[in-house]
C-alpha cells in the first residue's frame, strides 16, 4: 500500500450524497411565495406524502409554514431517495393543482415543461 492513497470505499459514499443533493431549502424558500400552496398545506402535504391523514384545516401560522414546507419536502425525499427530483416534484404539484407553485420551480431552476410552456403564468 502507498503512503496517501485512502483506503476508504468511494461508492458508497457517493451514493449517501447523491440521495441528499435535492436542494430541499432552495425549493421551500420558493414555495412559501405560492399564496395557493400556503393556504392548501394539507393538499401540498397529501401530494407529496401520499398520506390522507392530512387535517383538512391544518392550521399552521405563518411563522411556521416555511418549517412545515420543508419538512414535507425532506420526508418526501427521504421516502423517494433519487427518485425524488426537481421534475417529480413539479408532475405532482400539477397533480395536485398547484399550477403556480409548479410554475415557480420550473422558473426559480430553469426548467421547462411542455404543458406550461417556457414561461409559466402565475396566478
Amino acid at each position: 500500500m502507498h503512503q496517501g492513497i485512502s483506503t476508504f470505499p468511494v461508492l458508497p459514499l457517493f451514493i449517501k450524497i447523491s440521495a441528499n443533493m435535492f436542494p430541499t431549502r432552495d425549493v421551500a424558500g420558493r414555495l412559501i411565495r405560492d399564496k395557493k400552496l400556503t393556504e392548501n398545506l394539507s393538499g401540498f402535504a397529501t401530494a407529496l406524502i401520499s398520506d390522507n391523514s392530512w387535517s383538512e384545516e391544518l392550521q399552521i401560522n405563518e411563522n411556521d409554514k416555511l418549517n412545515f414546507i420543508k419538512e414535507i419536502l425532506q420526508k418526501w425525499v427521504s421516502k423517494n431517495g433519487i427518485a425524488a427530483t426537481l421534475t417529480k416534484l413539479v408532475e405532482l404539484l400539477l397533480l395536485a393543482k398547484l399550477d403556480s407553485a409548479a410554475g415557480i420551480i420550473q422558473q426559480g431552476f430553469g426548467m421547462y415543461d411542455k404543458q406550461l410552456g417556457p414561461n409559466p403564468p402565475f396566478t
